[in-house]
């Protein structure tokens, strides 16, 4: 039987080791080519000229019944504004119905934290950004507590990096876009099915007569 000498297996040893190099080599060029498919923070890469990011919470799905997590910029946006959550849910439904409009209002970004995207995405097909929580804490934001009543200056506001604070609750704040704010808060697909199935057993049979059980739902702010 053949032995192989010591000679031949360090070629072979050197041929591994060469044929192991170019398959990395191509590995790691195909994949800076093609980019990787990272799911769990997606960079805006605009941020040499604003600081700003998007930060895809994960877990969220990405289908048309949910809100959208990396939305491109307009490029006619100006500043970017977020507003603090506070509050119950109904607080929060006001404050992103205030934010919206005021940073269109003003041609500005509109970016929403994290625990209100947790609040507010599981019911609603929201479509907000969500503002990176290391670039919140790193961006000079300059405070403004709302009254309830939109003022004249809130339409001439120029500063850059905005945070809102308050529980503006006044519907002049958003009349205008009563549809979008409509489309903003549009349950998702699955709520509405589990709705109807419950209410469906509460249903009268046709006794000709008029319904006497109602059912209502109220959001507390």
């Amino acid at each position: 039987m053949w032995a192989p000498s010591h000679h031949h297996l360090c070629l072979t040893f050197l041929l591994v080791c060469v044929s192991a190099a170019t398959l990395f080599f191509h590995i790691h060029q195909d994949l800076f080519h093609n980019g990787l498919d990272l799911s769990a923070l997606c960079p805006d890469h605009n941020l040499v000229t604003s600081p700003v990011a998007i930060f895809c919470l994960s877990g969220t799905p990405v289908n048309p019944n949910t809100s959208i997590s990396c939305p491109k910029h307009p490029a006619s946006s100006s500043g970017t504004w977020t507003i603090y959550p506070d509050g119950w849910f109904g607080n929060q439904m006001g404050q992103y119905a205030t934010l919206l409009p005021l940073a269109q209002l003003n041609g500005c970004r509109a970016f929403i934290q994290p625990t209100m995207h947790a609040a507010l995405a599981s019911m609603f097909r929201i479509t907000l950004p969500v503002l990176a929580p290391e670039v919140d804490r790193h961006t000079p934001w300059q405070e403004l507590e709302q009254h309830n009543w939109v003022l004249e200056e809130y339409a001439h506001l120029e500063e850059p990096w905005l945070k809102l604070t308050g529980f503006p609750c006044s519907w002049t704040f958003f009349h205008y876009l009563q549809e979008q704010i409509r489309r903003e808060f549009t349950l998702h697909d699955h709520l509405r099915q589990e709705a109807q199935c419950l209410l469906s057993r509460l249903r009268l049979r046709r006794t000709g007569k008029l319904p006497n059980t109602f059912v209502g739902v109220t959001i507390w702010r």
